[in-house]
């Protein structure tokens, strides 16, 4: 049935029209040709006091109410006939648009007018926000008066790009590309301007140049003491933060690698010997312990060396088993030849790791290796943390999603020696697109040089990138095809070196092995009522109670056999390590193990847990030996297939099993499936194993199993994940081109509709938008003939969601808290989405968790029907009292509150550095407003939307009273979807025949994301107003004659043409108010996103924008979901 009919009470409709009457004045009076209401009423009555009238002050007080009240009415008509204009003006658009079949344009869209050039020009010396870029890729907000000419504008751009050496001549539109400009008299706020140096226009403006002093420039060559500064967190080389554009290289600090470096010899001798002394005692340190527990790779060293620094090529396979030493000591053994050849100084590594605990873990290891702490010569950087010494790190452990940020403002990796990309195999979005991008650099590189013969020129070596990549199980012939088939057929051959063995044999055995003598004798299982195992849980399982006892007593003979060693880590016992497919089964696994085992064998586990969202804390108990006298067992998930080292385990126990995320683009919905995991993946488990003696691999599946079930290869995530985040890195890395066809050049491509869904949604996020230059006479019939494809470009808010660590969605309900002045909760339920659950200790007992968040959402009726602002309500308490009684009640994981302060914080600096005042009272002016916050998350969550009604009786073959009465919630597609149980909207209980309690209101959701499983449920809701649709939503539209108002959810849900429309009932007037509301609300916020350090960046910072607050929290007062 149709929704409540949208209204406004004649409060907030006097509101309103008086802003839209306001609004049209201040368009007025900005032409001259109107003055701002009762001006001329204050004059007259300055006038009539200053007459000395000496009728008596009753008469006269009469006369003025009178006047007053004839000058209210005539300002009413007048209001009311701004509100008939524009009815009419709509009404007319929309038949319009009915005879040229709904793409007519409206009356004043001119085809051949720039949108940010403005029909007159303002006049001189009025203040603006501009967006610069340069031919370097750098853009800056800048803040210039507008003047007859460009001189201002160009000193202003000289002054912050140190890119340019002269002062740029020539100005034109850039986003969308367009016309040259003379002046900036007629630039609309927050356009973008693209500044450039021409040579023809070079003897027109010498004059202007010579009379400039060098003392003034900034950008004066002058000597500059680099020291010893490999790029630095805060300068790009590992860090995230970047301004609101693509930073040029030249920002950053200069390095090692620049030409800088030979303007102080001393320093770069001095490090050179730090570095040479460093490395010569890590090799006999590490030597001495080598032989006891001997790495493969160390066999390998100078075949590995001499691949990737003698081979010529710019490009290294490097595959070896898993345990052979290749992620920790392939990056030494670059830096010990380095700083054997009195080089050390040029050595900048990046390592790209595709888990942060990984990079985290591994550089920590490396570091102890040298006998310094992390930070020092070798350093990590991974999202919100990072440890790098600018003066002296050389080898820095990255994830590749911070090395694909540092890409897109330094798109050449200047000043890096090395490029490792480690578990190459694993075929993740972002190490595909990494790789694109690396072969499109190093292809420059090659034919920029000329290099026929690269390793000549000892000059053109030190500035040379050279890539790595590393795996155990790598398809060798793929990828040097895909690297070699860009390079001329006269380029060296690509080195592909082995690392032979690993470090201790691992025996690998299959379920036959165990379950077919064993089977019967096995306890049954317990099951909970509620908990139907799969059929594979059941195999795996058994398979895991018949092989642990027996695998556990012939480790335990071979350990007394052959002694316990002083050298073995933990208490000599070795650990086992179980891989399972997710968090539910390793709780489920656990309460098997309980129920199956002798008492007095299980008595003996230590168990512990590994996986993706546990708290780094959590994590590291699993590295940690067990107690003496208990068998360490880790239940972990396919986090610890890669990079990790539990250096005490002897035996994996292995499911075969693995979760993945699938995202179908058409629906819009990712689905969590289940199924085997892949031989490469298989080999990771094994190699876990064998690192301090001979292990042992149990398969918990049988071998034709395993060869009916199991591919060779898992299938690459870009094909299987959401592309908004990789569409934008594109733009940001590669702004010529269209990001299709950026991505076509990876590896394996993703299908282009699913790239056009992306686009599409961006689109709809206001990230993206698309330009076309405006076309000329001569050009105007060839683009109609051929149809080209409009050129897609970041829009300011783009630049900076492109900048933020993380999606758009979020990024940009961030930007509109700063905004609209309710940035502390939004910013704790950004954080929270990328931190472990806030709520529920135990990880098993799911009920204890939702009553806890539901509880947390009744906190001051803040987070009423929300789950974001249920966590937000949540951490507000634990951070102003932890111990408090009832803050306790809400039993909350306070492992899981930390992260979410870090990652608050990290939130925070990456606004900061983007330019807002992420610290200013108006940020924060409307935190306990929880209706404001709800139109920030229909801001970024649009278009994931779903209408909720009252169900009939529906069809069920079971239990058919359970579905009277209960919510029915529909997609925007139309589709029946559930909101999750675990969520304050969903159903809880209801098991078993039992009454459901909770379930979703009446109204409208917004959902971060939807996902299937048993059915299709909506994780993370936000009950919201009609009225928060209609102004943050998609675009409205008014039917006069149907008497409703629209909002576009988009074309279908993969972005398709044909936009589907959400309707609701609204009188034309009312329709009309809230699309003129809309409209002057989205300039506003397009202003703010382009200059936000200008006053206008927030609504509290200028009168119309005031004005523009005082109506939204007429509509928005707060608590309307309580």
């Amino acid at each position: 049935g149709m929704s409540r009919r949208v209204g406004l009470d004649a409060g907030s409709r006097e509101v309103l029209l008086d802003l839209i009457y306001r609004l049209s004045l201040d368009d007025k009076a900005s032409d001259g040709k109107a003055r701002a209401p009762g001006d001329g009423a204050a004059k007259e009555r300055h006038r009539k006091e200053r007459s000395g009238d000496d009728e008596d002050d009753e008469a006269r007080r009469l006369r003025a109410r009178a006047k007053e009240a004839r000058r209210e009415e005539r300002e009413r008509e007048k209001k009311e006939k701004v509100l008939h204009k524009a009815l009419k003006e709509d009404r007319r658009a929309e038949r319009r648009d009915k005879a040229s079949g709904g793409v007519g344009p409206d009356d004043d869209d001119d085809p051949n007018r720039h949108p940010h050039l403005l029909d007159r020009p303002k006049p001189a010396g009025e203040k603006i926000a501009v967006t610069v870029t340069c031919a370097s890729g750098e853009t800056k907000l800048l803040q210039i008066a507008r003047a007859g000419d460009l001189e201002s504008l160009f000193r202003a751009a000289r002054s912050k790009f140190k890119a340019m050496k002269k002062a740029p001549n020539v100005a034109r539109m850039h986003a969308p590309p367009g016309p040259t400009i003379d002046d900036s008299l007629s630039l609309a706020p927050g356009a973008v301007v693209f500044v450039d140096f021409e040579k023809e226009k070079e003897k027109k403006k010498e004059k202007k140049e010579t009379r400039s002093d060098p003392a003034d420039d900034p950008n004066a060559e002058t000597v500059v003491d680099a020291g010893i500064e490999p790029a630095r967190a805060s300068d790009g080389a590992v860090d995230e933060s970047t301004d609101a554009g693509a930073a040029s290289p030249s920002r950053r600090a200069p390095t090692l690698s620049d030409d800088v470096r030979g303007a102080n010899p001393e320093a770069v001798a001095a490090e050179n010997k730090r570095l040479l002394a460093a490395v010569t005692s890590r090799r006999r340190a590490f030597g001495g312990e080598t032989k006891h527990f001997p790495l493969p790779a160390h066999r390998a060293r100078d075949e590995i060396v001499r691949a990737i620094e003698q081979s010529g090529s710019p490009v290294t396979l490097l595959a070896g088993e898993t345990g052979s030493g290749k992620t920790t000591q392939a990056p030494m053994f670059v830096l010990e030849h380095y700083a054997a050849n009195c080089r050390g100084a040029d050595a900048n590594v990046l390592v790209a790791q595709p888990r942060r605990v990984a990079a985290v873990s591994v550089a920590r290891r490396v570091a102890e290796e040298f006998g310094e702490p992390v930070g020092e010569t070798i350093g990590y950087a991974v999202r919100g943390d990072a440890r790098v010494c600018p003066r002296r790190t050389r080898v820095t452990f990255v994830t590749t999603g911070v090395l694909l940020r540092r890409l897109s403002r330094d798109p050449t990796l200047r000043g890096v020696s090395h490029v490792f990309v480690d578990e190459i195999h694993e075929r993740t979005a972002d190490a595909d697109f990494l790789l694109a991008h690396l072969r499109d650099v190093l292809v420059d590189q090659w034919f920029a040089k000329g290099a026929s013969s690269p390793a000549s020129s000892p000059e053109g070596e030190k500035n040379k990138l050279r890539v790595v990549l590393m795996s155990a199980t790598m398809a060798s012939a793929t990828l040097r095809e895909y690297f070699a088939s860009s390079f001329p057929k006269s380029a060296p051959s690509i080195p592909t070196p082995h690392i032979e063995g690993r470090a201790f044999p691992v025996e690998e055995r299959f379920a036959e092995a165990y379950v077919s003598s064993s089977e019967k004798k096995t306890r049954p299982f317990r099951r909970d009522k509620n908990d139907i195992a799969s059929d594979a849980f059941e195999k795996y399982s058994r398979a895991l109670v018949a092989s642990l006892p027996p695998v556990l007593a012939e480790l335990e003979a071979q350990r007394s056999h052959e002694g316990h060693s002083s050298a073995f880590p933990g208490n000599g016992h070795g650990a086992c390590l179980v891989f399972l497919p997710g968090a539910p089964e390793i709780s489920k696994i656990e309460r098997v193990l309980k129920d199956s085992l002798p008492n007095a064998l299980f008595a003996k586990l230590h168990v512990t847990y590994l996986h993706g969202r546990l708290s780094v804390a959590e994590q590291r108990r699993a590295f940690e030996p067990a107690p003496k006298g208990f068998i360490k067992m880790v239940l972990a998930t396919n986090v610890a297939e890669t990079s990790l080292t539990i250096p005490d385990v002897v035996a994996v126990f292995d499911s075969g099993r693995s979760k993945k995320l699938l995202f179908d683009p058409k629906t819009q919905i990712s689905s969590l499936k289940e199924g085997w995991c892949s031989l490469a993946s298989a080999a990771q488990r094994k190699g876990r194993a064998g690192r301090v003696r001979p292990g042992v691999c149990v398969r918990l599946y049988t071998s034709n199993e395993s060869a009916a079930n199991q591919p060779t290869n898992d299938a690459p995530e870009i094909s299987t994940m959401p592309l908004e985040s990789l569409v934008m890195h594109a733009m940001l890395t590669r702004p010529e081109r269209d990001p299709e066809t950026t991505l076509a050049s990876t590896p394996d491509p993703p299908p282009p509709e699913a790239v056009r869904a992306a686009t599409a949604r961006l689109k709809m996020v206001g990230a993206v938008a698309e330009a076309e230059a405006s076309p000329t006479a001569e050009t105007e019939n060839a683009r109609k003939k051929n149809s080209p494809k409009p050129k897609l470009v970041l829009t300011p808010l783009g630049a900076h969601l492109a900048h933020l660590p993380v999606e758009p969605r979020l990024g940009k309900m961030l930007v509109y808290a700063c905004v609209l002045g309710c940035l502390p909760p939004i910013l704790t339920a950004a954080a929270a989405m990328s931190c472990k659950p806030a709520f529920g200790v135990d990880p098993a007992d799911k009920d204890a968790a939702v009553i806890a968040k539901r509880s947390a959402s009744r906190v001051a009726d803040f987070g009423a029907r929300s789950d974001q602002l249920a966590v937000a309500a949540a951490f507000d308490a634990w951070s102003f009292n932890a111990s408090d009684p009832h803050t306790k009640s809400l039993r909350l994981n306070r492992a899981a509150m930390r992260d979410i302060a870090r990652e608050r914080e990290a939130l925070k600096k990456k606004l900061r550095e983007s330019g807002f005042e992420v610290d200013s009272l108006s940020a924060r002016a409307n935190e306990a407003n929880d209706d404001v916050a709800r139109c920030v998350l229909a801001a970024g969550l649009f278009p994931n939307v779903a209408r909720v009604r009252r169900g009939e009786l529906r069809s069920s073959k079971t239990n058919r009273d359970a579905t009277r009465g209960r919510s029915v919630v529909l997609d925007a597609r139309g589709a029946e979807v559930a909101v999750h149980p675990g969520g304050v909207n969903g159903y809880q209980g209801g098991g078993g025949g039992g009454a459901a309690t909770g379930g979703p209101p009446e109204g409208f959701l917004v959902y971060q994301e939807a996902v299937e499983t048993s059915r299709v449920f909506l994780r993370d809701t936000t009950a919201v107003s009609i009225e928060a649709l209609l102004l943050f939503g998609g675009d409205i539209s008014v039917n006069h004659s149907a008497a409703t108002v629209s909002v576009s959810v988009g074309g279908g849900a993969g972005g398709a043409k044909g936009a589907g429309k959400m309707d609701f009932p609204a009188a034309p007037e009312v329709g009309v108010l809230f699309k003129l509301l809309r409209r002057e609300l989205d300039r506003a916020l397009r202003v703010a996103a382009a200059d936000p350090g200008a006053e206008q960046a927030s609504l509290q910072g200028t009168p119309e924008g005031r004005r523009l607050m005082d109506v939204l929290l007429r509509l928005f007062p707060g608590g309307s979901m309580r």
